[in-house]
């Protein structure tokens, strides 16, 4: 009779075989082979009693009846159904078997381990919380390796709701505008019958909640945006954690300096500002404790990163505005501002390790060695070289962020801080430093700082008294001797613009510039120098945007336009260009100085009536305020020719600083009398002209009042005009009354259109008490 076929072939199984004592296998051992095949011609064997071999193992259980025809089909099927659940419970194998009868027959099931004996394994586990690993990669700011809050953390399964089911739910897209209508998509009765007819694992398992999709509505851009970030922040965590306060202090050095040197590559900064890695080194910088002045060389750094930082006004306000204790004003102090202050007060230009002059002993007596002094020359050369300059100190670099913060970030309570880092820098040679401290101070003055106590004004009262009037007249002196650096001009200005400030409204500080013999005296030397600039007597006219020089025969030479390129190359004939001739090249770099020279002209001429205006601004202020200022204008006595007398003119010809403003009156009248063609120019030149005669007019008109000496010379000198030619006092009077009316009409122009701005109080009410104060002139000089 053939054997019976079977399902495949046995697989096979570990032997069970036990060796006799004699190092032989067991015979016991052949009794737990199964025949592959059954044949009725052999004779049958009868197994051998094997249960003393396993007595662990328990009974097995009674064989099943016999499988029908669906349970082999059943059986016959891979078990990879996902409706099968894995429900935690003891395993039990099958045995394997020669023929399909046997296969129901169940193997006992082996005993499970002890669920004790497991957690002694899970405790006897070392503990790694008190341990920390130190990594060699970016560590905590990779984006994978980030830890999360607990309280952070969704439960398994959850999922933030999406958009679409937020807008359905709010019924954003259910709106009466919207044409078409969406109701949200529901199961159909069909597919629920379908789903109960089904069998019970797989009923159960559609009843588990399911993950919702993901979100559709995420562009491509902010996807690869996003993306970009994570790449970034990659690249540069490793700088961020250098920062760190636990971190060495070479390392915070040397991470802080190549962090604010790639901040000047535009892209790199670019991709910074997207990612909050500026804000974030910020913080990195704060929690270094930076401006105790326990690492000079990290606050140096730290001047040089807000350098960076502060040309994009956004970023800056950014960090500005981060400050250490929550606050609900928005007004509320900076802490970065006043950080800067407090550096800046630290330095010196004898002690600023920026600069090449300070020596080596002087770093030493500020606490740095050998070794430091090898890290701050790198620093010295990467600020060079990323500022693009020759020389730069620490507090032009803090200053200039001072600068550029905003307004009302800058607290008054800072202001003993500003005042003594300017009577430092004031009569240094750092004129870059000194013009953005009275860049502050004059804002502060103006009202633009937001208001703290009242300490600020008690420090500038005693400032006065000791060193800030000479300072700043000293300054200006010195300043308006280096005609030929711009920066020094402006600080000229600068100057002149505070001392307006100043002594608006305030006696006390009107008194200390009249006695301050140097100053006045210098004063009205620069008004005389000024008015013969614009007037074409002195070294130079600059009117418009045609500069006239003056030659020796005292003839003006008028520059013309002429095109550079015409006499640039020359033709050899054979159609190449060939270089200029010598004296043709000589020609071409003479009017390219004249063509550069012209394109200053213009903002030259706005300096010098700026400057004039400031100059009789401050005249006013002084005469207004304080009475003795009418005689003592009369009785200072210069000659504007001699630029060799200070403090006192000892010149031959002297003349008196009344006659000096009429002077200026006169020039201007000239210059409103001439009318050419009617272009933008001639109208430009006619209301500045206008606008001073009116200035003059009702400074006059202040210098008359309640003294007949001042009227009788400003009379005398306005009656002789015009290569001499004597006008009648009554003609000169009318002339002053109709060029007040039209300050007194612009300034109530200026009132009227501050009344819709945002700081309508105070420019209406400044521009209503300079009208006032032209009214009162104009009934003065009516009365004469």
């Amino acid at each position: 009779m053939a054997p019976v076929r079977t399902y495949g072939k046995p697989k096979s199984r570990p032997s069970l075989k036990r060796k006799s004592p004699d190092g032989g296998p067991n015979d016991d051992d052949e009794t737990h082979k199964k025949p592959r095949s059954t044949s009725t011609s052999g004779p049958s064997t009868t197994p051998h009693d094997v249960s003393q071999l396993l007595d662990d193992i328990p009974d097995p259980v009674a064989p099943a009846p016999s499988p029908g025809k669906i349970t082999k089909r059943m059986l016959g099927r891979s078990k990879t159904d996902t409706s099968i659940e894995n429900t935690p419970g003891p395993s039990t194998p099958t045995r394997r078997t020669s023929t399909l009868p046997a296969v129901l027959t169940p193997t006992p099931p082996r005993p499970a381990l002890s669920r004790t004996a497991s957690q002694t394994a899970l405790n006897k586990r070392p503990s790694l919380t008190g341990t920390t690993t130190k990594r060699t990669y970016a560590g905590k700011t990779r984006s994978f390796l980030v830890e999360l809050p607990v309280e952070s953390l969704s439960a398994d399964g959850e999922q933030p709701e999406s958009y679409t089911s937020l807008r359905q739910r709010w019924g954003i897209d259910m709106s009466e505008d919207d044409p078409y209508q969406v109701s949200s998509p529901t199961r159909s009765e069909g597919s629920n019958d379908e789903s109960s007819t089904g069998s019970p694992p797989r009923r159960a398992a559609k009843v588990k909640p399911t993950r919702p999709p993901m979100n559709p509505l995420k562009s491509m851009a902010e996807l690869r945006h996003k993306g970009e970030t994570r790449r970034f922040m990659d690249e540069v965590g490793y700088l961020l954690e250098g920062i760190n306060a636990d971190a060495g202090v070479g390392l915070r050095r040397t991470s802080a300096l190549e962090i604010s040197k790639q901040l000047c590559d535009a892209e790199f900064f670019r991709r910074a500002k997207a990612a909050d890695f500026i804000s974030q080194t910020y913080d990195a910088f704060v929690e270094c404790c930076i401006g105790n002045g326990k690492d000079i060389l990290l606050e140096v750094v730290f001047a040089f990163f807000c350098c960076t930082v502060s040309p994009d006004s956004s970023s800056l306000g950014d960090i500005a505005r981060r400050t250490s204790q929550p606050s609900t004003s928005q007004s509320a102090p900076s802490q970065l501002a006043h950080t800067l202050f407090t550096i800046l007060q630290s330095m010196s230009p004898t002690t600023d390790p920026l600069l090449a002059t300070t020596s080596d002993a002087t770093l030493r007596k500020k606490g740095l060695k050998k070794n430091d002094q090898v890290i701050l020359k790198s620093i010295r050369s990467t600020v060079l070289k990323c500022m693009d300059t020759l020389a730069v100190s620490t507090a032009t670099l803090l200053t200039g962020t001072l600068c550029s913060l905003p307004q009302e970030l800058l607290y008054t309570d800072d202001i003993p801080n500003l005042l003594s880092a300017l009577q430092t820098y004031l009569p240094s040679s750092d004129v870059q430093t000194t013009l953005n401290l009275l860049r502050l101070l004059d804002t502060s003055l103006l009202g633009q700082w937001t208001a703290g106590t009242e300490g600020a004004r008690e420090s500038l009262e005693e400032a006065r008294d000791e060193w800030l009037l000479d300072g700043l007249l000293q300054c200006a002196m010195r300043c308006e001797r280096q005609e030929k650096d711009e920066g020094a001009q402006s600080c000229l200005d600068m100057v002149l613009r505070v001392l307006v400030s100043l002594t608006h409204r305030d006696l006390e500080w009107c008194q200390g510039v009249l006695a301050h013999e140097a100053g006045m005296l210098w004063m009205m030397q620069m008004v005389g120098k000024v008015d013969r600039k614009r007037s074409g007597k002195g070294k130079s006219r600059v009117n418009g945007n045609v500069r006239s020089l003056v030659n020796g025969n005292g003839k003006a030479k008028a520059r013309k336009n002429v095109k550079v390129e015409d006499v640039s190359t020359e033709d050899d004939g054979a159609g190449t260009p060939s270089p200029p001739s010598p004296s043709k090249r000589k020609t071409q770099l003479k009017m390219e100085s004249e063509l550069s020279t012209e394109e200053d002209a213009g903002s030259g001429a706005a300096r010098l009536l700026d400057r004039l205006c400031l100059q009789l601004g401050l005249l006013t202020n002084l005469v207004q305020e304080d009475a003795d200022a009418k005689d003592a204008l009369r009785d200072i006595l210069l000659d504007v020719s001699c630029e060799d007398c200070r403090g006192r003119c000892v010149c031959a010809e002297p003349t008196s600083a009344l006659n000096v403003l009429v002077k200026v009156y006169l020039h201007q009248q000239v210059d409103l009398g001439v009318r050419p063609e009617r272009n933008g120019k001639a109208m430009l030149n006619e209301s500045e002209a206008s606008f001073l005669l009116g200035h003059l007019a009702v400074l006059f008109g202040l210098l008359m009042q309640g003294s007949e000496e001042n009227t009788d010379a400003i009379l005398s000198g306005l009656e002789n005009a015009q290569g001499g030619a004597r006008r009648s006092r009554q003609k000169m009077l009318d002339g002053l009354v109709d060029n007040a009316e039209e300050l007194a009409a612009f300034y109530d122009i200026i009132a009227k259109g501050k009344e819709d701005s945002e700081d309508a109080d105070d420019g209406e009410r400044e521009g209503r008490v300079a009208e006032g104060v032209a009214r009162d002139v104009i009934a003065f000089l009516r009365g004469l």
